[in-house]
């Protein structure tokens, strides 16, 4: 690890004096009991204390004296005016919602607002996302007035003429206004009074800090104040300056470490901790790890410590809103602003984090909505009123009362979510989450981690309801601000083990680790904002007299650099491309040593080189390694069990392919054969299991999710609107269309189309029938379907001598979806009983032309699902057709079944049809032309091939199924034919790669 070495500072370097620094400084000060040590954070606060009792002379410090700066701002400082109170900041963001509301309202009736240039007027019905960011500059808005004030009025950055001047006047004045009638105070606006005060404040470093600058010159002029900082100000400073300074002067900028990718970054952050436990004795609770964005990072740190068995603790809060049992009031947001969609009923009643009283009903309500399509409500017109397609829905399908729970527990969940989203005062809310509970929720049944996550989420509510009720502070929707403010709070789960502490970046640069690491330390992960009233532009900054200061951001580096610390980053993160931060010294060659460099201590790769066979049996290994090892030699040296299928499984199939498909037969005899569709063969070739996990088994996904209409509706009911208007033409000659492609009564041909349109929607499958908005939206769009059934027909009816052939204008229908069924022969002179199993199936269109001709149509309905000449025709020359990689079995079955029913009249063509498209595609033709890819089809002569074929196929399915067998055979291509499979992951294929199974 000699190059990582290199990478680190210690107190060896001028970086550790300002860890000297600290530390006598409180060792100076910890006797005198009047003096407070002031720290950017909790954790910094709290592990210097730990620090001074565990490593010093001192065996004990009282913790009110290690406080964090907000703690200071509330609790320490005071103003001359002692009746007044500090203004929560709470009540900042009240105040901030009312005063946009105000200006919305000034807009809507006045047709002028407050604002002119901070919020538009054309934004001002939808400006509550301002209320943020009006909240984070209320507390700099007394810096500006002083600056502003002072400022130079004759240059037009600082006249009142400018809109945005104007703004901030006007807010300044509202707020001030605000905190003078409920008699509080905004904290730096005040002149600070520490002249009857006994208490010295040391502050360390509080130029990190994003408020600082607007308590800065107050504080550096109290003589009860000592700041520590890379900026000087008083003599107490200007000591400790020197030392700091002598970073600059002896140019001893941090290295960093450069990797190519995150994951070796992550790799080799976990090789050097451990050597830090294992060779130098450093605990493993004195090592933190410090990581910005590390929302991207936490999995796969995560993973990487667990790989390595380093113990860790995650101490980034994570947000009381997602994953977690705070969602639930999200949810109900979502619930009631997307008028109850489906997506969003079945966000909050399948959430796991809560107990659900009823559970049960609420799963039953969700799958409801699911297969009646209840997506969203909607409206029959423009003027009508919203309906609510779960109420329509459910009340519709309560025949019987099969829907009565489900309607009165949706009934109920929506009048308890509209009494959240219409209260008028958190009160309410509070009062409207105890009936939502009392409602839906087992509090038995509370884990303790929701427990503690809805603790905090009311106690926030509570303390709203405290501010609205001492402050009379009303919004116009409380329940929307509650949320919003949910949405931006973490907690920080307490942790009963201890190990390496991982952080987000900048919470605890001060903090009294022995070791720091930061990762990702890149230029834009680095780079801190640090700027004096940054909501102004550069111009009027300057106008105002405030020179630019970019102090935070090397600050941050100098102050985790402050004791031993590594630096590191990566050429690819796992949030793209980076490069580091500008203020580390790097060394291509030591990048470049560190990436290359193996330590004999990473036994994760030396146990992957081992089983490579590229290096020695490692040294050690995990208790993970070991369990992984043990479960593999159970599950490898077990011998595979013998394949068999049960009774339950042969039954199933037994009902389908015997019992279920007999019942269509006229032949006594064929009550217990097998009966073989084209669809059963698409399915069988070339893996069984998928013909048996979806025909017999009939496995689906069980998905919650919900559509409109499924990809195969829209061809399912062109399909049925084509089938009943042939049946209108049952043993009638077909119209045909003129020369111009239209029929001799187009208005009446027209009619009967809208007619069978309207039918196919009353027989839709019963999911659409059975969903209110499905069939609005289908009874909106049958004049879309019955145009394009028109086009279609256009075609379809053309005379045959206009299109070669391919059309069959004043042909007779012969029958439409027609169940035919017949017994397998060798081919079409054979034995008609020397095979003992049927075919069977049902064909869209039998048509016949007046010199006896019969033709044989499937529809589809776009040319994309037709399948190619090319893998459903066997070659007339192919030597052995039985082996000829067949892939589609459809037009040969209804061949057989058509030449089996009716020997005398041969079938002469066979066509697919695309609906949407237009166009026929020929398979069987007596005028095709000979051709390789059968572009025109083949003649019926020349399907004899393909015939015996088929016949090959149908025979080898009729054997496995009744011998049971539905292993994948061996010429299957999983890389073909498994990956796209529905029912891989349940699949117990074994592959054999490299001649290994």
């Amino acid at each position: 690890m000699e190059n990582f070495e290199s990478s680190f500072t210690s107190q060896n370097k001028p970086y550790g004096k300002i860890f000297t620094l600290i530390q006598d400084t409180i060792l100076k000060n910890i006797t005198n009991e009047n003096s407070v040590f002031v720290f950017p954070t909790d954790i910094d606060a709290n592990t210097w204390a730990e620090q001074i009792i565990t490593s010093t002379h001192i065996k004990a410090v009282a913790t009110e004296r290690f406080i964090a700066w907000d703690n200071f701002k509330g609790s320490s400082i005071k103003i001359r005016r002692q009746q007044f109170n500090a203004v929560p900041s709470l009540l900042r963001k009240i105040f901030a919602m009312q005063i946009i509301e105000k200006n919305r309202q000034a807009v809507k009736n006045e047709g002028k607002g407050l604002f002119t240039t901070i919020i538009s007027p054309e934004f001002s019905e939808t400006s509550d996302s301002f209320g943020s960011w009006i909240a984070r500059l209320l507390p700099s808005l007394g810096n500006w007035k002083k600056k502003f004030d002072a400022a130079d009025r004759s240059l037009d950055e600082n006249s009142l003429e400018d809109g945005e001047n104007q703004d901030f006047l006007t807010l300044y004045a509202q707020y001030s206004d605000f905190l003078e009638k409920n008699q509080l105070f905004e904290p730096s606006w005040e002149e600070i009074d520490f002249s009857t005060s006994n208490t010295k404040f040391i502050l360390f470093f509080p130029e990190i800090l994003e408020d600082f600058t607007d308590y800065k010159n107050i504080l550096e002029n109290s003589e009860n104040v000592e700041i520590i900082s890379f900026i000087a100000k008083n003599a107490y400073a200007q000591s400790a300056q020197e030392a700091l300074n002598e970073l600059d002067n002896q140019n001893e900028h941090p290295p960093i470490i450069s990797y190519t990718n995150a994951r070796t970054e992550l790799r080799k952050t976990a090789l050097k901790i451990r050597e830090l436990h294992e060779k130098q004795g450093i605990p493993w609770n004195k090592i933190a790890v410090n990581i910005p964005e590390i929302e991207i990072f936490k999995p796969y740190v995560e993973r990487e410590l667990s790989l390595y068995a380093i113990p860790f603790v995650m101490r980034a809060g994570s947000s009381l809103c997602t994953n977690s049992a705070g969602q639930i009031f999200t949810q109900i947001r979502d619930c009631y602003d997307s008028k109850f969609s489906y997506e969003s009923v079945r966000s909050m009643l399948t959430d796991m984090y809560i107990p659900w009283k009823e559970k049960k009903l609420g799963e039953n309500l969700v799958r409801e909505g699911c297969l009646r399509k209840c997506l969203c409500s909607y409206k029959d017109s423009p003027e009508s009123f919203t309906i609510d397609s779960w109420e329509k829905a459910l009340q519709a399908g309560n025949t019987g009362n099969t829907t009565e729970l489900e309607l009165i527990f949706y009934k109920t969940l929506k009048a308890d979510v509209k009494k959240f989203c219409t209260a008028k005062t958190f009160a309410e809310i509070q009062t409207a989450w105890f009936t939502f509970k009392s409602d839906f929720l087992d509090e038995k049944k509370f884990s303790e981690d929701a427990n503690l996550i809805l603790g905090h989420c009311l106690s926030f509510l509570a303390e709203l309801t405290d501010i609205e009720s001492s402050f009379e502070a009303h919004l116009q929707n409380p329940f929307a601000f509650f949320v919003s403010e949910l949405e931006e709070k973490t907690y920080q789960k307490q942790h009963k083990t201890e190990g390496v502490s991982i952080f987000n970046y900048k919470v605890a640069a001060v903090s009294a680790f022995d070791v720091n690491f930061v990762l990702n330390a890149s230029q834009k992960a680095l780079t801190v904002p640090g700027r004096i009233l940054s909501f102004l532009s550069k111009e009027k900054r300057r106008a105002l007299g405030i020179q630019e200061t970019d102090y935070a951001s090397t600050a941050f580096i100098r102050l985790y650099a402050k004791n031993t610390a590594f630096f590191s980053s990566a050429e690819q993160s796992f949030s793209g491309f980076t490069i580091p931060h500008s203020y580390f010294l790097t060394d291509k060659k030591k990048n470049e040593a560190a990436e290359a460099e193996h330590s004999i201590e990473d036994f994760v790769l030396n146990e992957k080189l081992f089983l490579n066979g590229d290096g020695k049996f490692p040294e050690k290994i995990t208790e993970r390694q070991k369990k992984a090892f043990e479960h593999w030699a159970k599950t490898s040296l077990a011998q595979p069990e013998q394949y068999h299928v049960n009774e339950p499984v042969k039954k199933a199939v037994d009902s389908v392919l015997k019992e279920g498909r007999s019942k269509y037969s006229r032949t006594a005899s064929a009550a217990d054969k097998i009966h073989i569709t084209y669809s059963d063969m698409s399915k069988f070739f070339p893996c069984p299991r998928k013909w048996l996990y979806s025909s017999i088994l009939e496995l689906k996904e069980d998905s919650l999710d919900s559509q409109l209409f499924s990809p195969f509706d829209y061809g399912n009911i062109l399909h049925k609107i084509l089938e009943l208007f042939m049946k209108n033409f049952k043993g009638k000659k077909l119209p045909y269309t003129d020369i111009d492609g239209i029929f001799q009564d187009e208005e009446a041909i027209l009619q009967l189309v809208i007619k069978c349109t309207q039918k196919a929607f009353t027989d839709a499958d019963r999911n659409i029938r059975g969903s209110p908005i499905a069939m609005t939206v289908l009874n909106s769009q049958v004049k879309a379907y019955s145009a394009m059934i028109m086009d279609a027909l256009h075609k379809f009816c053309m005379p045959p001598e206009k299109t070669e052939g391919e059309s069959f204008g004043g042909f007779t229908v012969f029958d439409a979806e027609k169940w035919l069924e017949c017994r397998a022969g060798e081919n079409e002179s054979g034995d008609e009983n020397s095979e003992s199993f049927y075919f069977s199936g049902k064909v869209d269109c039998i048509l016949s032309s007046d010199n006896g001709d019969v033709a044989i149509i499937d529809y589809k309905s776009s040319s994309g699902s037709i399948p190619d000449n090319k893998v459903s025709i066997v070659p007339p020359d192919f030597s052995e057709p039985e082996k000829f990689p067949m892939e589609n079995f459809q037009m040969p079955v209804y061949v057989t079944l058509w030449n089996k029913n009716y020997a005398r009249t041969k079938v002469s063509k066979v066509s697919f049809f695309s609906i949407k498209d237009k166009t026929f595609s020929q398979v069987l033709n007596e005028n095709a032309a000979d051709s390789a890819a059968f572009s025109s089809g083949i003649s019926p002569e020349k399907y004899e091939n393909t015939l015996k074929c088929f016949h090959s196929f149908a025979k080898t399915f009729a054997e496995k199924t009744e011998k049971l067998d539905f292993l994948p055979g061996k010429d299957l291509n999983p890389f073909k034919e498994c990956t796209k499979c529905d029912f891989i992951s349940i699949c117990r294929k074994t592959f054999e790669i490299s001649g290994d199974n």
